[in-house]
């Protein structure tokens, strides 16, 4: 499903784009996984855990663009 961006304003009264995911996006997308994993002792991975490859997650978002792109 493609996520059509939106504006929005967060808390602080910043402007704040949500939107789909793109390739570019891969690198901030892996530090984020390992944030995530790092704050909870509630989730099911931890930060060492995250073993994909910034061409791995780059291909994954293109994956996911391809199919949404044809709907």
């Amino acid at each position: 499903m493609k996520f059509e961006p939106v504006q929005k304003k967060d808390k602080l009264n910043r402007i704040v784009i949500l939107r789909s995911a793109d390739a570019e996006d891969g690198e901030a997308l892996l530090r984020y996984m390992k944030v995530i994993a790092e704050e909870t002792p509630f989730l099911i991975r931890e930060p060492d855990e995250v073993k994909l490859t910034l061409e791995q997650e780059k291909s994954f978002i293109q994956s996911r663009k391809s199919i949404r792109d044809k709907t």
